[in-house]
């Protein structure tokens, strides 16, 4: 008997996406050149780069297309990598670093190629502000905003003071900001849908509803299963993210799966907004706090820490202590949706994306910055099994501790360190 079909959590953006027919799950034996395991956006976007170059590409979805953090999180494009250039040439060298901000050029670039090519209105708007939220970090701030200017003149980065910070913000919490033309944020689950048909009408077959279980080598390469079907491919890619406990060791031990959180308010009056513009907001902190306005008029807000594993959470208590402690005109807001979900870290804060063995491929652990770096990781997954694996190779060699302790130690461990984190957020 088959499994009852998943749905999607219970978030603002499902309630706010168009219902997607559920795909057939896989079933009996399955032949491809490429199975991808995750219909989140790397492996939508490594599908649609595959089958427009007519290799036959099959997905695996445990759940429904965007079930895990594809279709859950913030919804923020952050330029760059969560390390600033200033810390990537410091940490990795001039040539290295120049290489991930073409990198990420080149992905917020295929963020926007993508929407323009979709049907469903993503409901994508610009700009992105930063906020300081010590005085002392705007020193840091401002050399951000000077190296962006002096390598992009175009991109019209700026810095705020705090007064400007308030008038945009409608808080006088912060010192400081940073204003970024060509950040912004969209609909995440819409885009993530937008994006697996573009897959399917290239040619890439969708299963939903089968979670896979097992990889192992074969004569032929790989044999995937899953509860109904055995998927016989010569390269696998694991597009798994906070989501690949189980499936593959070498991922697993890279990647840690944290917890994310976000609420939607009931929708403001004009008068009760607090941004004054259809930009995403998000701060500092090490657990920072991010908001931005829905295009039906809800204030979405996420943040608090969520570096634990504990399933009981008072989401929408949790987020409204915060969200009134820069806005307490606010915080008695009926809040509409609460919801979670796994997104996942590595230890250097940069995206994994790499070859793990002969034949199987696997990106994640985004660090809370996968939007775009997301697709773009597909995409040079995808170059990589069609012969030009240039960037994989770069990327490969990017080091990518597996996280101390063990399988027994790594969330204790990991906790004390935040612990740590939360302490000097505090202090500033």
């Amino acid at each position: 008997m088959a499994d009852a079909p998943a749905s999607h959590t219970n978030s603002w953006y499902a309630a706010s996406a168009p219902e997607r027919p559920l795909a057939p799950a896989a079933q009996g034996e399955l032949r491809t050149d490429v199975c991808i395991i995750g219909a989140g956006f790397t492996g939508l976007s490594a599908a649609l780069h595959l089958a427009e170059a007519n290799v036959p590409t099959l997905v695996l979805e445990a759940r429904r297309v965007g079930w895990g953090a594809s279709g859950r999180n913030g919804g923020q494009l952050h330029p760059g990598f969560n390390k600033s250039p200033i810390e990537l040439r410091r940490n990795y060298g001039n040539e290295v670093a120049a290489i991930l901000g073409e990198i990420a050029h080149d992905a917020r670039a295929l963020l926007h190629d993508l929407r323009a090519r979709m049907t469903l209105d993503c409901n994508w708007r610009a700009g992105l502000l930063t906020a300081i939220h010590k005085p002392r970090h705007n020193t840091v701030a401002q050399a951000y905003v000077e190296d962006r200017l002096t390598s992009a003149p175009s991109c019209g980065c700026t810095w705020l003071n705090a007064e400007d910070t308030a008038a945009r913000l409608g808080t006088n919490f912060y010192a400081g900001g940073i204003f970024e033309p060509d950040g912004g944020h969209l609909h995440p689950l819409r885009f993530c849908l937008g994006l697996a048909r573009l897959a399917e009408d290239a040619g890439a077959c969708l299963c939903e509803n089968s979670p896979a279980q097992r990889i192992t080598r074969c004569a032929e390469g790989f044999r995937v299963e899953t509860s109904n079907a055995t998927i016989i491919a010569r390269e696998v890619i694991l597009a798994c993210n906070g989501y690949v406990e189980g499936l593959e060791p070498e991922a697993h031990k890279r990647i840690l799966p944290v917890k994310s959180f976000i609420i939607a308010t009931e929708p403001l009056t004009p008068a009760l907004q607090p941004l004054t513009g259809s930009w995403a907001a998000a701060d500092d902190r090490f657990f920072l706090r991010y908001w931005r306005q829905s295009h039906d008029g809800r204030l979405l807000f996420g943040g608090g820490d969520g570096y634990h594993q504990r399933e009981n959470i008072d989401i929408a208590g949790k987020l409204r202590r915060n969200l009134a402690e820069l806005y307490p005109q606010l915080a008695a807001l009926r809040i509409d949706y609460a919801w979670g979900g796994n997104i996942a870290l590595t230890l250097p804060r940069l995206p994994m994306i790499r070859r793990l063995t002969s034949g199987v491929l696997a990106a994640g652990g985004y660090s809370g910055n996968g939007l775009d770096k997301s697709l773009i990781a597909g995409r040079i997954l995808a170059s990589a099994i069609k012969g030009d694996d240039t960037r994989l190779g770069f990327l490969s060699r990017l080091p990518c501790r597996v996280f101390p302790g063990g399988e027994a130690a790594r969330f204790p461990l990991l906790f004390l360190a935040m612990t740590w984190y939360a302490f000097r957020d505090w202090l500033g």
